[in-house]
């Protein structure tokens, strides 16, 4: 695969990653900002979220070559193969962890809601399978 591939490919995942992400915490801002630990929850979740973005903002000037070199060809020859597989690795922890406590911060004021167990958990599952 060619850098430059690579490169924007890397920008627009992690981007899409943090839209998706930011979109499940406006949608639970919007249902449930009424509750003061609720939307403690969400602000802190969109305050850990920034690094996805920080992330695919960095990834292409921190790979770009300086104005006038050419582009390398190959990316094994980009960064040693450790370095990329480490910030692969954090990259994805990170990515899965925002990803649990997203599912988490409905579930508490849903529990609270007035409705039989069945409905409740009919609701709950509704809402832990649009996180995914």
């Amino acid at each position: 695969m060619h850098v430059q591939m690579a490169v924007i490919v890397a920008w627009m995942s992690s981007l899409g990653l943090f839209a998706g992400k930011m979109c499940m915490l406006l949608l639970y801002y919007r249902i449930f900002s009424h509750v003061a630990r609720t939307r403690r929850e969400i602000y802190a979740a969109a305050v850990f979220t920034l690094p996805l973005l920080a992330g695919s903002f960095a990834f292409p000037i921190l790979n770009a070559p300086e104005p006038g070199n050419p582009w390398r060809r190959d990316v094994r020859s980009m960064v040693e193969p450790y370095i990329l597989a480490r910030t692969t690795l954090a990259f994805g922890v990170l990515t899965l962890l925002m990803d649990v406590v997203i599912a988490y911060i409905p579930i508490p004021p849903l529990l609270k809601m007035k409705l039989s167990r069945k409905k409740k958990a009919a609701v709950i599952a509704i809402f832990l399978t649009g996180s995914m």
